[in-house]
């Protein structure tokens, strides 16, 4: 599993598929729910580097089948948000939102505030996707702050430069420009 992983960060979808099919194929053989759940996703979050949007999110489905059935809260919200993204990705915002609002809703019932930053700064982003720029900046304002209260940089990062864009597009170059600064 962790090999595929590495492959998976590294870009290279087809040996992080190879590797976590068969992480998946010992943790089934093993009846180790925990591990082919982890394997489940991951192998999701490969074909999406792979570009294969369905496998994507039926290997996350089946993930998430497994999080609830062993009521892994933050595996849930997980998965939840990475189905999210590959609906989005699919350009089916109304869908993703409804995974990221899910997400969300379970990050904030488990105190997992890194989590509620990522899925406010996910729907900010959809949002924006919608042209929605109010919802959009409100969102990914209480994404930045999370991040700045948490010290989390790159979160902090990504916000800003996601409340950057969503100025660009409200074709409004100030704020833009300092958010990207």
């Amino acid at each position: 599993g962790r090999l595929g992983i590495a492959y998976r960060m590294l870009g290279q979808a087809e040996p992080a598929i190879d590797h976590l099919q068969q992480s998946l194929e010992i943790a089934q053989r093993y009846k180790d729910q925990r591990q082919e759940s982890i394997n489940l996703a991951n192998l999701g979050i490969a074909h999406r580097l792979a570009g294969d949007l369905e496998k994507t999110i039926s290997y996350l489905e089946r993930a998430l089948v497994m999080a609830r059935k062993r009521e892994d809260k933050r595996g849930e919200a997980i998965n939840l948000g990475n189905i999210g993204d590959a609906y989005r990705e699919m350009n089916d915002v109304d869908q993703a939102i409804s995974y990221y609002q899910q997400a969300l809703s379970l990050a904030r019932s488990t105190r997992d505030r890194r989590g509620e930053g990522i899925n406010l700064g996910r729907l900010g982003e959809a949002y924006r996707h919608q042209n929605r720029y109010e919802m959009a900046t409100e969102h990914l304002s209480r994404a930045l702050d999370i991040a700045r209260g948490t010290a989390d940089k790159r979160g902090e990062a990504i916000n800003l430069g996601r409340i950057g864009d969503t100025f660009r597009d409200m074709e409004n170059y100030p704020q833009a420009i300092d958010h990207h600064q």
